[in-house]
């Protein structure tokens, strides 16, 4: 699978490349906010992106909100400091399939992409069909 890392922390981003290249996932590429992250998810065509909840110029829902409108195909996972219902909720909304919370969530993350990449395995390959 292909992910691109959007967050304005660039110590964040480096920190996510190297822990998801480690097992095994290959970084799309990197943006430092949400407009330049909607850009490159729509010019790069990544299956996931894993998106920082507040960053300047544009926020992740407000991205993820645009993404999932215009590439469905695209999953979003908001991945935030902020470990509160509300947030969660605007991220659902938004179209997020995940809200981790930075810090707490490295296995959470790497589960719901194992998940994800199971899911898209399963709407590749036809079914057998029955005689």
């Amino acid at each position: 699978m292909k992910i691109l890392l959007v967050d304005d922390d660039q110590n964040m981003r480096s920190a996510l490349r190297r822990f998801l290249e480690r097992y095994g996932h290959q970084i799309a590429g990197e943006a430092y906010d949400g407009e330049v992250g909607l850009s490159l998810a729509r010019e790069l065509n990544p299956d996931v992106v894993v998106m920082d909840l507040k960053m300047p110029h544009m926020t992740g829902t407000e991205a993820a909100r645009l993404l999932r409108k215009s590439h469905p195909h695209i999953d979003v996972i908001i991945h935030s400091a902020y470990d509160e219902a509300a947030f969660k909720a605007v991220a659902t909304k938004a179209g997020a399939v995940c809200y981790i919370v930075k810090g707490e969530g490295p296995a959470q993350l790497l589960n719901l992409l194992h998940e994800l990449e199971n899911r898209r395995a399963e709407v590749r390959v036809p079914s057998p069909i029955a005689p």
